[in-house]
């Protein structure tokens, strides 16, 4: 017999089991019949959900952050990756798709259709120099109208070394 030790209450509470069998030690959760924790030569098993195997850590569905429960990296299905913060969905990475280019990669959106999709509003992308204030913003300004907007530069459409239209903050030039 394998050796075996009973934890038994009379309150109403999970009892359980400690047991060494085959080389697998293992706490059961008798009252409701469940897998707590195994340990054999090359893997840990936690609740039947979370495996140790070979250094790979294996889970069921999502990270959280400890004291922060909305805040997660998420596998929500087979070759997606999920980012929650604040309990919403923040970004996506999904596999490459027919015309898609690549991996996409999905910002304020779920179903990312290129390699890098956002989804925002007014505008969307902003890019800044961390020297200095200067920065470049561009995306849907409203419902009919399209931004770009260069801050404390000029903003130039060039080709290697001639500049083809060139905006000041006075003007076309």
């Amino acid at each position: 017999p394998s050796p075996t030790i009973n934890l038994t209450e009379n309150n109403g509470d999970p009892d359980y089991r400690i047991f060494l069998n085959g080389g697998i030690f293992t706490i059961d959760d008798v009252t409701n019949n469940i897998g707590k924790f195994s340990i054999t030569t090359s893997r840990i098993t936690l609740n039947d959900t979370v495996l140790v195997n070979d250094n790979i850590l294996y889970i069921g569905d999502k990270l959280v952050h400890w004291t922060d429960d909305n805040t997660a990296i998420r596998f929500p299905a087979n070759d997606n990756i999920s980012f929650e913060v604040g309990g919403v969905e923040a970004g996506r990475f999904l596999p490459q798709s027919a015309g898609s280019g690549g991996t996409r990669m999905g910002l304020g959106t779920n179903n990312p259709t290129g390699m890098l999709h956002i989804y925002g509003s007014n505008p969307p992308v902003r890019i800044q120099n961390s020297n200095d204030s200067a920065n470049l913003q561009f995306g849907m300004w409203d419902t009919v109208n399209i931004m770009f907007q260069a801050s404390n530069r000029t903003f130039k459409f060039a080709t290697e070394t001639n500049n083809h239209i060139v905006f000041h903050t006075n003007g076309l030039n």
